[in-house]
């Protein structure tokens, strides 16, 4: 499995490097990218301080730019842009960031996917629900709600601990 994983980070290497040297727009500069890739070249402890204050802020808006961009871009556009080849690897980066600080939100983050996800799909083809999938849906709704608070503390379980109300699907 480690094996997978560092090859597939070198993969991905190589297409930061490509993508730093042939990409002319993003959320981050050419500068950024290229920092991010070669952080030697922040020499003192306040050009890295102001480097990662920078792409905090940068990062924080474009999720901002991002949720409008999917709001009001169109369903053509909107699909042009957001295929399983351009998502997976960033839900996959996401959720392999395994700081030990960092897992309380990734086990939310990825929770809420499995939540959000369920309910999407169950949506989508009512039809095909049974009581039994709607059982079993809310069982690992239920299930992905459990292992999360496990890296919650306890003052904050309430309101992560609540079951799926009986017959609410909504967000």
């Amino acid at each position: 499995m480690t094996d997978k994983i560092g090859e597939h980070q070198l993969v991905r290497m190589e297409y930061y490097k490509r993508f730093v040297q042939e990409a002319d727009r993003g959320l981050l500069t050419k500068s950024a990218r290229m920092t991010l890739l070669n952080q030697d070249r922040l020499k003192s402890d306040k050009a890295k301080a102001d480097f990662w204050y920078d792409q905090r802020v940068t990062v924080e808006n474009g999720l901002t730019d991002l949720e409008m961009f999917l709001m009001f871009a169109g369903y053509k556009n909107v699909q042009k842009v957001f295929t399983i080849e351009n998502v997976k690897p960033v839900i996959n980066a996401l959720l392999r960031t395994r700081l030990s600080e960092y897992e309380r939100e990734t086990a939310l983050i990825a929770q809420h996917m499995i939540e959000a996800g369920f309910i999407h799909l169950t949506s989508i083809e009512p039809n095909l629900m049974t009581e039994a999938h709607e059982d079993i849906v809310r069982k690992a709704i239920d299930l992905s709600r459990r292992l999360a608070v496990n890296r919650i503390p306890d003052s904050e379980r309430p309101f992560y601990s609540q079951k799926w109300p009986e017959g609410d699907k909504s967000d």
